[in-house]
């Protein structure tokens, strides 16, 4: 019997009580999920959500106890053939001040002679670990590399989109670490195309960079993707919401349509956004979307809407005073510019940004972030005596930039008094993080890459 699963199953939001498990199938298909606790089958309480959507099925599964450690099965009837297996672990109480672990990762193509060399290493190191979670920091796929995207070719429409979801999350190494560790993802820019933006506000024109489009009119690469098409921006978002926004947590603020049954829907009047946000024991995280509303026109540059600006606020102040430790997730660099994609070009923001975090004062805060091919961590002082870290990781398959080391650097503003830059590491790689609690809040962080290793430690006062 041919296996109906044709990807997963991969592991989303995992909390105290939940987890969210994903599967795409070749076909409409039956599916019974059954959820143990050392051998025993736990009385849980199965959601499952089957979509049009290129036969996705998602399972909420509720009812689950804090930080314990469950495996399921995927069967098409109670009584049927076991069709894949896995294994998770919930999260620990709210607020509760428990050691974790977490992995960060970001762009992959399955077809990247790195991608082999680095994947092993990246298993070995996260059980070894004994890794909680992955942050997916964005370019999931990468449809501009038309050699190591697995297509072979810049995609032009929704079937070309999900192809590349199959190739990428098909990967035979790449498909173990998704289906044993528990997602968080978000966007890039190339899960759409290199350094794409939109070029009004009513978000019904896009744009690629100049040099993108003359190398593919050199290339004679085809009309379709030597420009980008409002219809290709709907189709790589319905192909990302489909693959990644299924398995993240509720979204503060939903683009129209995006719900369990449907697709975003790019109403030019809608203000809604992929943001969203989480906790895990003591640690607060909030995931920023940069790519929903990047816009830049005559008229203006902007990278998060108001909604997504007024909930980035409201999370800075209670989580400031709730959480000793916060994680403002970016999938674009914070404190650097260069190649890439970086806050940099959005003066405004970036000032709104860093504005924001020194009138309130918040202590105890880490950007997360990818967006360029560098490994970094920084210690940004601000005015008011603020200190802000930013740990930002460079891809599992990074594309190579001749001098690219020498061509990131950092930003200024006249809110940063001192910038130092504590590491730097090129090259393939992938990192993750040690959260304790004792004597004071303590984060341990790593960058690992195929050449070696980068760590250090941070300590919060509280």
């Amino acid at each position: 019997m041919t296996n109906p699963l044709l990807l997963g199953p991969v592991l989303g939001a995992v909390a105290a009580d939940r987890v969210r498990i994903w599967l795409r199938a070749r076909a409409p298909s039956p599916w019974y999920l059954e959820v143990e606790h050392q051998g025993e089958p736990m009385p849980v309480w199965v959601q499952r959500r089957e979509t049009r959507m290129g036969h996705v099925a998602v399972f909420q599964v509720l009812g689950l106890r804090p930080r314990q450690a469950y495996t399921f099965t995927l069967r098409p009837h109670p009584q049927g053939p076991v069709l894949a297996q896995g294994r998770f672990r919930t999260a620990p109480p709210l607020a509760r001040r428990a050691a974790f672990a977490f992995g960060l990762v970001g762009t992959f193509m399955p077809q990247h002679p790195a991608g082999q060399a680095i994947l092993p290493v990246l298993q070995r190191t996260l059980a070894d670990q004994d890794v909680d979670f992955l942050l997916l920091l964005g370019n999931q796929i990468c449809a501009d590399a038309a050699a190591h995207n697995g297509l072979g070719r810049v995609p032009a429409d929704l079937a070309d989109y999900r192809a590349l979801y199959a190739q990428a999350w098909g990967h035979p190494l790449w498909k173990e670490v998704l289906g044993r560790w528990p997602v968080f993802p978000i966007w890039g820019h190339r899960e759409v195309d290199w350094g794409w933006e939109w070029t009004d506000l009513e978000r019904t024109t896009a744009r690629l960079p100049l040099r993108v489009r003359l190398r593919r009119l050199l290339r004679r690469a085809p009309r379709e993707v030597r420009r980008l098409s409002r219809s290709r921006v709907v189709a790589a978002m319905r192909a990302y919401w489909e693959h990644q926004g299924l398995l993240t947590p509720p979204l503060l603020t939903p683009p129209e349509g995006a719900t369990d049954l449907g697709h975003p829907l790019l109403l030019p009047t809608d203000r809604g956004h992929f943001g969203y946000l989480f906790h895990y024991g003591a640690a607060a995280f909030y995931v920023l979307d940069v790519h929903f509303h990047r816009i830049r026109s005559p008229y203006g540059r902007r990278l998060l809407p108001p909604q997504q600006w007024k909930t980035l606020e409201t999370w800075l102040a209670s989580a400031g005073q709730a959480y000793p430790l916060k994680f403002l997730v970016s999938p674009a660099a914070v404190f650097h510019k260069g190649p890439g994609d970086t806050w940099h070009p959005y003066h405004d923001e970036l000032r709104r940004l860093l504005h924001l975090i020194v009138a309130r004062g918040v202590q105890g805060l880490v950007i997360l972030s990818h967006g360029l091919n560098l490994g970094r961590v920084v210690e940004a002082r601000l005015v008011n005596d603020v200190t802000v870290w930013e740990i930002g990781i460079g891809g599992l398959t990074p594309e190579g930039q001749p001098g690219l080391a020498w061509r990131v650097r950092p930003v200024f503003n006249p809110l940063i008094r001192a910038l130092r830059v504590h590491a730097r590491l090129p090259g393939p790689q992938f990192g993750w993080v040690r959260v304790t609690w004792e004597p004071t809040p303590t984060l341990t962080w790593h960058l690992q890459g195929l050449a070696g290793a980068l760590q250090g430690v941070l300590r919060f006062s509280e």
